[in-house]
């Protein structure tokens, strides 16, 4: 099986989850979430290579480590990052603690996967250019500052504001630091896909168009559908969000880890602080802890 599928004159598609895309123009070359393990930085390198490429600068869509792990071991001349999420990118600590609720330093059962503290040495200001033909777009929601990346070829990589079918039938919730903001990075991608002459997603199949827009559709779905379940369950009963995304991946029967819980703990917490913030939810304190329930 070739080690990487050529989607355009000067972009390539290497399959992992998450996916890299490598682009060549003019002589520069970028390579985007590069991923994690030595055998992806041995596989990006013979790629690398075999393209003619010697030197090259990182793009990071956002901070989570199975994105960037590999970064500063590819030794590229930049690393580039949104100005939202450098100060995860950099910390290890800050980027457990944003993720998953708990400032984890590193060996932890509990990690899916870890990086280092990775050296970013430019900042995107999104929206913006890197030259002249790739453009930054912001695509907030699975982290605040996560940024899509737009090649004049109509390749758009999109990270993690979308996750393919697999995915969310194995998490049931699926994660993002704002549920709600996710669900308008969606939307907005949706309306603007007559832009774009391919959607690519970081875990997920590289499929058409057409079909990469059916599973942006089954992810605003299921956000939907998590909140109506967020909803429906408060007005059952006055409840902690770590109990709220329990009984929600119960009802998706998904089987349910410690890990699992604390990323769903996040995105119940962000669909509460909203729900909150339309009037629909408040914090209540308790012998238990603070809790929610209906306004």
């Amino acid at each position: 099986m070739p080690q990487y599928i050529q989607l355009s004159e000067n972009t390539f598609y290497v399959k992992g989850s998450p996916a890299t895309i490598i682009h060549i123009v003019e002589g520069e070359a970028y390579v985007v979430d590069p991923g994690s393990g030595s055998k992806r930085r041995k596989t990006l390198k013979s790629i690398l290579k075999s393209l003619g490429v010697s030197e090259y600068s990182i793009v990071l869509t956002h901070y989570h480590a199975d994105h960037i792990a590999i970064a500063n071991k590819l030794s590229p001349k930049n690393i580039y990052s949104s100005e939202l999420d450098r100060v995860f990118v950099e910390n290890r600590v800050l980027r457990n603690y944003a993720t998953y609720g708990y400032p984890f330093s590193n060996g932890t059962k509990h990690l899916l996967y870890d990086a280092p503290d990775i050296t970013v040495t430019k900042t995107l200001s999104s929206p913006c250019k890197l030259g002249d033909s790739i453009e930054i777009s912001p695509l907030p929601g699975h982290t605040l500052g996560q940024v899509g990346v737009l090649f004049s070829d109509g390749v758009f990589y999109i990270g993690d504001a979308a996750f393919g079918d697999r995915v969310l039938s194995a998490v049931g919730i699926p994660y993002h630091f704002d549920a709600i903001l996710a669900a308008e990075t969606v939307k907005k991608i949706i309306e603007n896909s007559d832009e774009y002459e391919k959607i690519v997603l970081s875990h997920g199949p590289l499929l058409g168009k057409n079909e990469v827009l059916k599973i942006l559709r089954t992810n605003l779905e299921r956000i939907s559908d998590v909140v109506s379940k967020v909803k429906d369950k408060l007005s059952l009963e006055t409840v902690s969000p770590g109990v709220l995304a329990a009984k929600i991946l119960l009802d998706y029967g998904v089987e349910q880890t410690t890990t699992l819980q604390m990323l769903s703990t996040v995105t119940v917490k962000s669909i509460l602080s909203h729900l909150e913030k339309e009037g629909y939810a408040e914090a209540v304190v308790t012998e238990n802890g603070v809790l929610w329930r209906k306004r």
